[in-house]
């Protein structure tokens, strides 16, 4: 419903490239304006296996929120595994127990997230099947609050 695609070319889809605070930034601001956002959801500092872009924004939200940009908003940082409890869903059943915010999805959203996985045809080489079978992320998530 509400799906915006940026296309800036200093923000490409690389997981090698950072961008830039100041522009990700704005189109973070942007988007709270025009949805009237008062919830964010995104990536804690390591961004999901290090990923440059899922940093980049997490360094955009981080800055926002210290420049008391962020003001009545609720903001969860999704954590991020190590590399075997993110391959290994069912040691990461303890993080519940230990985290405040959590989100642990049913059999139908499994395969909602599966199916929407797979309609990217072009993203699913094959170590993305394997993480589509084997990843935490696929079940368990937890949060920190910002």
């Amino acid at each position: 419903k509400n799906v915006h695609v940026i296309s800036h070319k200093q923000l490409p889809d690389d997981p090698n490239s950072d961008w830039s605070k100041d522009i990700t930034s704005y189109y973070i601001t942007d988007m709270i304006k025009r949805h009237d956002i008062q919830r964010i959801i995104s990536f804690d500092r390591f961004g999901i296996s290090n990923h440059k872009n899922h940093i980049s924004i997490n360094t955009a939200i981080r800055w926002l929120h210290k420049e008391c940009k962020l003001i009545n908003f609720d903001v969860f940082l999704l954590k991020t595994n190590n590399v075997i409890t993110k391959y290994l869903a069912f040691l990461n059943v303890y993080t519940i127990l230990i985290s405040k915010y959590y989100v642990v999805s049913g059999f139908s959203n499994w395969i909602q997230g599966m199916r929407a996985l797979y309609s990217h045809k072009s993203q699913m080489i094959w170590f993305r099947k394997l993480y589509s079978i084997f990843s935490s992320y696929m079940i368990i998530n937890t949060f920190e609050k910002l």
